[in-house]
């Protein structure tokens, strides 16, 4: 059944940010082979050129570009669009994958770490799309944007404070640009994944914070990959990862009596813990 929805990428040039690790190269290796090129984009040029290796050696074949680009620096942004267009042209899937988060309340956080955060998080995603839509429009082909959010989007999830804003934030610029661009025939996704055992987690802060049992709660990546594929073939608009999440954010939003309040106390413990530990 998952090939059938394959076979939409066929032919396509898909661009994915955060494409050198976790949920951004696991979806470049699913669909490479069935996709026209795979553009890579990261800012780790060591972890970037490594995958960049895997994926050709892969298929025996290098229809693979990665560029190195902080997408948080307009300026890389412009200078990675104008390349990608001039080598390989628009691309039809641009998935907005790259992120990061530190493990910190709100005023634990430094003022370059608040700002980094909300840097990359919200407007790198804006600035990689900005720079695209202009040639997306142009080349009047069906065309989706994917945005990889995340449940901190649906609903409350923190010590994340700053990440989860920047997540809610992309869920409800997604649906705007959705309405905008419809008439253009592009697709505007966003996924909401849980909680993705990715290089994400590798980050100092998460390492030395002491684990609840939240955190056995873990969805496979393969989970994702498959979600995505499948929601691109279908012209989805939102998509929950797994499905239950979906059930959870309406489940909290609706009962604000006993729910939400129960939810808001665990939150308040979690922050708790993180204080005194």
């Amino acid at each position: 059944m998952l090939d059938s929805y394959l076979k939409c990428w066929n032919g396509k040039n898909v661009l994915i940010t955060g494409g050198s690790s976790g949920i951004g190269f696991a979806i470049a290796a699913f669909v490479n082979g069935t996709a026209k090129n795979i553009i890579i984009i990261a800012d780790n040029t060591e972890r970037l050129k490594e995958a960049e290796s895997k994926l050709i050696a892969k298929e025996g074949h290098s229809n693979i570009l990665s560029l190195k680009c902080n997408i948080g620096d307009l300026a890389q942004v412009k200078f990675m669009a104008d390349k990608v267009i001039a080598d390989v042209g628009c691309p039809h899937i641009i998935i907005n994958n790259a992120g990061f988060a530190y493990y910190h309340t709100f005023d634990q956080m430094t003022e370059d770490e608040v700002e980094e955060t909300a840097n990359v998080n919200f407007m790198g995603f804006l600035r990689v799309t900005r720079a695209f839509i202009p040639y997306v429009i142009k080349s009047k082909s069906s065309s989706c944007i994917v945005n990889v959010a995340s449940v901190a989007g649906a609903f409350p999830i923190t010590p994340n404070a700053v990440y989860g804003g920047a997540k809610a934030g992309m869920l409800a610029f997604s649906e705007l640009l959705e309405i905008e661009l419809r008439t253009f025939s592009v697709n505007v996704l966003t996924v909401c994944p849980g909680r993705v055992i990715t290089p994400f987690f590798d980050h100092d802060s998460y390492k030395s914070r002491k684990a609840g049992s939240e955190t056995s709660i873990v969805t496979p990546i393969e989970d994702v990959v498959h979600g995505v594929v499948k929601a691109v073939a279908l012209g989805r608009k939102v998509v929950f990862i797994p499905k239950y999440w979906r059930f959870f954010s309406w489940w909290i939003s609706f009962d604000r009596i006993f729910s939400r309040r129960l939810y808001k106390l665990f939150l308040s413990h979690r922050v708790a813990k993180l204080r005194n530990q």
